[in-house]
């Protein structure tokens, strides 16, 4: 299975995303790459083989920046060598992707593309969908986020994709309660969940509109955890943050309410920890990794620093 991981944050990105990938590769693979981003400059680099590889060409010839995605490639379209491994650019060189499963119509696509004038270098799959972005985006004037969601909606995957993206967090306040809160459930949960919209709309390149689009059709959902019980969430990507202030028996109902095809992922920092009643031994999120840390059906990582800003990071270091 492939492993993928991303950086935006103030430090160089390179080394971030060699390490995240050495933790991944116990998922086996065949090549690996990363990408990075500084001045609008490019640096790709991929290699065969083991990620011993890939790290003595990043050490030979660097990959400045500090937004970056890497890939450890497991094959299934192309034998595994250079050419192959990811990630992939598109013709224009300005858009690179990676990706996990398997485009089952790429082959139909590739010929539309070609038709076009378009001329492949690799025999993947995902280079289809990188040219495939890249022309929409090229052709429409669209933004990357409106061009990927129109390229996806042509895309047959041989595995069911998620069909919403639902996000939320505790409403746990920071100091005194701001006390009642006037109008509906929606209205009162404004104040608590703005930092995911604010996240979200920061990922999607500060466009408001487009945000406000995915949480029109249902494709992202921004909801409380207060109404959770009950619920049975299929085919769903779960992202629940500040889980540092959830107690065991909060996030024990939450992860039993996962149902078929949902993937649920916790973030936290047991140094934040608001709620009076846990620490950082007895929070849910502690609770949760300790419980399931020899299941083959989860994963931990522990950044062990902050991106937020310089500044942030000398605060918590500091205060």
């Amino acid at each position: 299975m492939c492993g993928i991981v991303a950086v935006i944050g103030t430090r160089d990105a390179a080394p971030l995303l060699l390490d995240g990938l050495r933790q991944l590769e116990y998922r086996g693979y065949d090549s690996a790459g990363i990408a990075t981003v500084h001045g609008g400059q490019l640096s790709h680099l991929r290699a065969e083989g083991k990620l011993i590889n890939l790290t003595q060409r990043f050490e030979a010839k660097g990959a400045a920046g500090s937004c970056g995605i890497g890939h450890t490639r497991w094959a299934t379209h192309g034998v595994p060598n250079y050419t192959n491994a990811h990630p992939q650019t598109s013709n224009s060189g300005n858009l690179v992707i990676v990706h996990n499963g398997i485009i089952e119509n790429y082959d139909t696509l590739k010929q539309e593309l070609e038709s076009k004038g378009y001329k492949f270098r690799s025999d993947t799959d995902t280079e289809v969908l990188s040219y495939l972005i890249s022309d929409i985006k090229e052709k429409t004037g669209y933004k990357l986020a409106k061009s990927v969601r129109l390229a996806l909606e042509q895309v047959v995957g041989a595995e069911s994709k998620y069909k919403r993206l639902i996000v939320s967090r505790p409403v746990q306040p920071m100091g005194k309660d701001i006390g009642f809160l006037p109008g509906d459930m929606q209205e009162k949960m404004i104040p608590w969940l703005m930092p995911i919209q604010d996240n979200l709309q920061y990922l999607m390149g500060d466009d408001r509109a487009t945000l406000e689009m995915y949480v029109e059709n249902g494709t992202i959902e921004i909801e409380a955890l207060t109404y959770i019980r009950g619920r049975s969430i299929s085919n769903a990507f779960i992202i629940i943050d500040e889980c540092q202030n959830l107690s065991a028996h909060e996030i024990k109902t939450i992860i039993t309410r996962v149902g078929e095809k949902t993937k649920i992922v916790f973030t936290g920092d047991i140094e934040q920890i608001d709620n009076i009643y846990t620490n950082e031994t007895s929070n849910g999120l502690t609770y949760a990794i300790e419980r399931f840390k020899t299941s083959h059906l989860s994963g931990h990582i522990t950044f062990k620093k902050g991106e937020r800003s310089k500044i942030a990071t000398l605060a918590s270091q500091l205060l």
